[in-house]
């Protein structure tokens, strides 16, 4: 099972600042990754959030965490796909001509702002399960609507994924039966 974990939730590891009950359940997550039970797959996009933190220290601690897992393949939620061009008499103008991603499009149009859902995108991208979030107010009030639209991933906090995952006869991370 491959699963990403969102940026406020590496954060919160390195400094251990997450509620109990979250954190234990991530303890228990990291255990397994460890122990080659599932993967974690994060971005360039955890490492590009980092450069609005002013504290250089959580920076460090947060980058030596980030260090430790694998990357999914980076791709922009955008892609120049040409120019327009305008002239008159006076002058032209250029204008670039962007397509969205699909998965991206799907995305804002349920209200996620641009580094979630490039995160998401990723993860989906890179076909993992799940999505480990605990942005309330952004992600996780706007699950139903999510995985509606893409219902390839689950988006959960890391408690919820937790009491949803179990380990098969091999050893490995899968989804509880219903």
């Amino acid at each position: 099972m491959k699963v990403y974990p969102d940026h406020n939730v590496m954060s919160g590891i390195a400094r251990q600042d997450l509620v109990e009950q979250e954190l234990d359940a991530l303890k228990k997550i990291l255990e397994w990754y460890q122990a080659s039970k599932l993967d974690l797959r994060i971005s360039k996009i955890h490492y590009k959030e980092l450069e609005g933190y002013g504290d250089q220290k959580r920076r460090e601690d947060i980058k030596k965490l980030l260090a430790g897992y694998m990357n999914v393949p980076f791709v922009d939620d955008q892609e120049l796909s040409g120019f327009h061009y305008q002239w008159t008499r006076q002058g032209g103008i250029t204008y670039p001509r962007h397509e969205d991603d699909p998965i991206a499009k799907s995305l804002w149009g349920v209200g996620l702002d641009r580094p979630d859902t490039h995160h998401l995108m990723l993860a989906i991208r890179a076909e993992c399960d799940a999505f480990l979030t605990l942005d309330e107010k952004t992600i996780l009030n706007r699950r139903e609507a999510i995985e509606e639209q893409l219902p390839q991933i689950r988006l959960l906090k890391p408690t919820e994924f937790i009491s949803q995952a179990i380990l098969d006869k091999a050893g490995k991370v899968i989804w509880r039966a219903p």
